[in-house]
């Protein structure tokens, strides 16, 4: 300890030298950017009068130009009119004299308007001003202000709107340290988090958001849009009648106190997003509401160096970790956390899994929690709606000590074979009472069966064909009618989001969508504001995840796109995503143009020079496509996106190799690339050839795609480019009927979701559908009618101007339905032709695996019972058994319910982490996997792709939470750009003992 103080009394003159040269250098820097600022802002205001100056200076010559030329004309006129001279130089002078009267009492009028009208702006804002400053004093000596609130904004985070208004300076904030001990709160009340900041000088102009002062959930937002609302009254008026622009560059010549002023009537408005969670009291006190994050606010200014916040917590009796991260106006930095527990003196808990598989035995254990200080008689209760009781009492009586727990357990099993049931459990004391309400999905067990039957008509029949036996209660049939192209889109985007779409493509592919909606309704001139909105926020968050699998430089920056945003960035995933950046600039106006420009210059810098890109092998293993294929593919990307750059060579090239190729896909690539360009006649021979090619069915039979995709999903992808090349053509009107064939097939390719395939193949067909069915689709009211083997069941009624899609579930379609062949069949009325579905499903106990499916997949347990709170570890093995080389394939792994990951998930962040780069290479090697996702009670793993042979063994550990008797959904592996072949395996069962 005495070496310890010896050397701190050594150290603290250094310590102090250190600050003060810290500080001499911070107020030295400080006053240069002044300096530099004050000089600036001068040349600025010298530069401005000299400009007015020379502008003035030209009027005035011009008013005196058109006077001496009129005193001219004049004098001219009255010379030739006394003496008498013939023609007509007296009558032209004589008018042109009368112009320039008119002109220069004219111009008089217009600036003594604008002079009055610059006058009344000008004094309007320093009137506002002067009312800012006031404000900020009274708020500063302490005196109250009352503004009534509007009504509280609805749960979920809504959007607050405030148009921009400078406010008065406040003070700085310094770094906030310290961690605030946890304290106890009650649930579903107001809490209070107190923040604090600061000091700071006056010369700092504050931000908007002043939230000095106390205010309900939500308020700050509200408070600031009624004082801008407010002034921004008194100026409308005044403003009505004069351009926006001209009101703005008036205003721009007005500065006071070193800040800004903008006309807050002709400024922009921006959004803030804030949320402050509002718990709703449920009648008897039901807790119900488990939402996590409780508030969230991006721009909290605090001039006044602190602020208060208010919000509701949950009904979850957890503890809750608040974090706030601060700035000051001088750029220094501070972070803070505190901690406090939500608790009742008494209350119940329940470990309820979110889902369970009919049959499932589930033994719930209850907690009860005695926080008082005083021994306690419980009453315990059980409701619960789609589960049955295996237990025979339906309440139970605890005895707990004094700040003590108690358990007890009652078992459950699905009385449902599929939907949501409900469990209320009540707890009872002499002094309070608890009470807890959870949904529990039902999910039917065994394997699913999928089928679907589509096409555009008036009248479509399916044959459905069931086996002896199936899961009961589990068959569904569905079908759909498609007024509109965008209700076309809509389901299409509907069944993309059913699949695992974790990687750049996909959810590219799943965001497309909305980009085609907004294009549709603008392009239509309809007005549909709720479509619009949604599709507007989807679109907004989709672009934001899309930016996040740009790839990091190792030099600093980004450049490019890889499947999960990995560091060796990918060429056709990032030509695909220029394409669409370039289609969202249409209709998204926060598109980042420097993300563009760099994404676009990283494709151009793979020219060879001789016509060709190049590519990386060593880490990419996806994409076993040809360079045809891929140097077309890049092409198309840059000329969709209307690239300026000379691709000359590049399209020649292509040219030449179509010639002889005979791909389809490749074929239909070119021909795009040939006709965004403007050649037309080289782009009609590939268009003939693509004709020839074409099957009687319709559809043209690709050879390769860029995705890998094979089977059904390349012939949907290289019939739906040749559709996009053809109404490109100089005269789309020859190719009418194989573009008729070729729609009418890929209509009747539409999956059981909504879906054409895999996502590649359904943007490509969504895209092609929406350019060949803008004004072509023609409504006239009818009826919907189902019929079974010929008996008509439903109708429904649609109108000449109905978009949405038209759904008809079949009721009691197990009683309607048996065993062999049945005929379902829709028939529109009113001499409609439509697309149409009719979809089908059902749960089987014998797995439906594809002949022929590339991929193997193998899972198990190493124990089929455990206790409570103890690992299991679960193995996957994943094999390609097609003898070549494959692209993504994805492995989907069902859970049984009882059974949990760690919620810290390390296990499978150092499976998915890269391996270090083998020698003379310079990417890092590939995990075990290359990314995973949860959706539910599955795990969803991936891979860029798998080499011919390869096996890989993926070990997941995890944990069992509830007691019981579970059955998982059933697993399966597949390639993802074929996935009409899966390998199915048995649902994984296990027992949890209670301990």
């Amino acid at each position: 300890t005495t070496n310890k103080t010896e050397v701190e009394r050594a150290t603290q003159p250094l310590l102090v030298q250190a600050r003060q040269k810290a500080q001499a250098t911070f107020v030295a820097r400080h006053n240069e950017l002044r300096t530099e600022s004050r000089d600036a802002s001068m040349m600025a205001s010298l530069w401005r009068e000299r400009s007015e100056t020379a502008l003035g200076v030209g009027i005035l010559g011009l008013f005196g130009v058109m006077l001496v030329s009129g005193i001219v004309a004049a004098i001219g006129a009255a010379s030739d009119f006394a003496q008498n001279r013939s023609g007509y130089s007296w009558i032209a002078a004589t008018l042109l004299t009368t112009a320039c009267v008119a002109f220069l009492v004219i111009g008089s009028f217009v600036g003594l308007a604008m002079l009055t009208e610059k006058n009344n702006q000008f004094a309007a804002v320093r009137q506002n001003a002067a009312e800012d400053v006031l404000d900020m004093s009274v708020v500063r000596k302490g005196e109250a202000q009352s503004i009534p609130p509007p009504a509280p904004p609805p749960p979920g985070g809504a959007a607050v709107e405030m148009p921009r208004l400078a406010a008065p300076a406040g003070p700085r904030m310094p770094p906030m340290t310290g961690e605030a001990s946890p304290i106890i709160a009650p649930p579903a009340q107001t809490i209070p988090a107190k923040v604090a900041d600061s000091d700071a000088g006056l010369d700092q102009p504050a931000s908007p958001y002043d939230t000095a002062t106390r205010k309900i959930p939500g308020e700050s937002a509200r408070r600031r849009h009624a004082n801008v609302a407010q002034r921004q009254a008194q100026t409308t008026a005044a403003a009505a009648n004069r351009p926006a622009l001209s009101a703005e560059r008036s205003f721009k010549d007005v500065q006071r106190e070193a800040r800004t002023q903008i006309d807050p009537n002709s400024a922009p408005s921006f959004v803030v997003r804030e949320y402050a969670h509002q718990n709703e009291v449920r009648p008897g006190g039901v807790r119900s509401d488990f939402t996590e994050v409780v508030y969230w606010h991006p721009v909290l200014v605090m001039p006044g160096g602190a602020s208060t916040v208010e919000f509701h917590l949950s009904d979850a009796l957890t503890s809750f970790r608040a974090l706030a991260f601060v700035h000051s106006s001088d750029g220094r930095l501070g972070a803070a956390q505190m901690e406090f527990a939500s608790r009742l003196p008494f209350s119940i808990d329940a470990k309820a899994p979110l889902e369970l598989t009919a049959g499932d035995e589930m033994h719930l254990p209850i907690a009860v929690a005695n926080d008082t200080d005083q021994h306690r008689q419980v009453k315990l209760q059980v409701d619960a709606s789609g589960l049955k009781r295996l237990d025979d009492r339906s309440e139970l009586t605890l005895n707990i000590d004094a700040e003590k727990r108690g358990r007890a357990t009652w078992k459950f099993t699905p009385s449902l074979r599929e939907g949501e049931a409900r469990l209320r459990l009540s707890g009872s004391s002499d002094f309070h009472r608890d009470q807890i309400e959870r949904p529990i999905r039902i999910v039917p067990a065994g394997f699913p069966v999928l089928g679907v039957q589509s096409g555009t008509e008036s009248r479509l029949s399916a044959k459905i064909a069931l086996p002896k036996e199936w899961t009961a209660g589990s068959l569904r049939v569905t079908a759909e009618v498609y007024p509109s192209i965008l209700a076309d889109i809509q389901t299409g985007l509907d069944g993309m989001l059913r699949e695992p779409h974790g990687c750049f493509e996909q959810t590219s592919s799943s965001n497309y969508p909305n980009l085609l909606i907004l294009q549709y309704l603008q392009q239509t001139g309809q007005a549909r504001p709720d479509v619009a909105r949604r599709a507007l926020e989807l679109l907004d968050r989709g672009y934001h995840r899309l930016l996040t699998f740009e790839c990091p430089k190792a030099s600093g920056g980004r450049e490019g796109f890889e499947w999960f945003g990995g560091p060796v960035p990918h060429e056709a995933l990032t030509a695909y995503g220029l394409m669409q950046f370039h289609d969202l600039t249409k209709v998204y106006d926060r598109v980042d143009a420097a993300m563009m420009d760099r994404t676009r210059k990283f494709l151009l810098a793979k020219r060879t020079g001789a016509g060709t890109f190049s590519r990386r092998h060593d880490y990419h293993r996806f994409g076993q496509a040809s360079d045809a294929a891929y140097n077309a593919y890049l092409v198309w990307s840059l000329t969709e996106s209307e690239t300026d750059a000379d691709l000359n060579k590049e399209v020649q090239w292509l040219t030449d190799q179509a010639q002889s190729n005979t791909d389809p896909y490749f074929l239909a690539l070119v021909a795009n690339c040939l006709l965004s360009r403007n050649h037309k006649a080289d782009g009609a021979k590939l268009l003939d050839k693509l004709v020839s090619l074409q099957s009687a069915d319709g559809y043209l039979n690709g050879r390769e795609s860029i995705v890998g995709g094979y089977g059904r999903d390349l012939h949907i992808e290289a019939t739906a480019l040749s559709v996009l090349a053809s109404l490109k053509a100089e005269k789309p009107q020859a190719y009418r009927e194989p573009l008729k064939k070729a729609v009418a097939w890929l209509t009747r390719q539409r999956g059981n979701y909504g879906g054409f395939g895999s996502t590649q193949a359904t943007i490509l067909t969504l895209k092609a559908l929406t350019q060949i069915a803008k004004d072509a689709r023609k409504l006239t009211p009818g009826d919907a009618i189902v019929s079974v083997r010929g008996q008509p069941i439903l109708r429904r009624s649609f109108s000449a101007t109905s978009q949405d899609t038209l759904v008809i579930d079949l009721p009691d379609a197990e009683k309607l339905l048996q065993s062999g062949e049945n005929e379902v069949r829709v028939e529109l009325t009113g001499g409609n032709e439509l697309p149409m579905k009719i979809s089908w499903q059902y749960h089987t106990l014998q797995p439906p695996s594809a002949d022929g499916c590339p991929i193997r997949l193998a899972t198990r347990l190493d124990k089929s019972a455990l206790g409570e709170g103890d690992t299991v570890r679960l193995t996957a093995l994943i094999e390609n058994v097609s003898g070549k080389s494959q692209g993504m394939a994805m492995a989907v792994i069902g859970l049984p319910a009882g059974l949990s990951l760690p919620e810290d998930l390390n296990q499978l962040k150092e499976l998915a982490k890269p391996r270090t780069p083998l020698a003379g290479r310079d990417a890092p090697e590939p995990g075990v996997i290359d990314y995973f996702e949860i959706r539910g009670r599955e795990l969803v793993l991936y891979w860029r792709g798998m080499d011919a042979g390869q096996r890989v063994e993926v070990p997941i550990d995890m944990i069992g939470r509830v007691p019981g008797n579970y059955q998982g959904p059933a697993s399966r592996a597949y390639l993802y750009y074929g996935a009409d072949r899966k390998c199915w395996t048995a649902p994984l069962a296990v027992k949890i003992t209670s301990k």
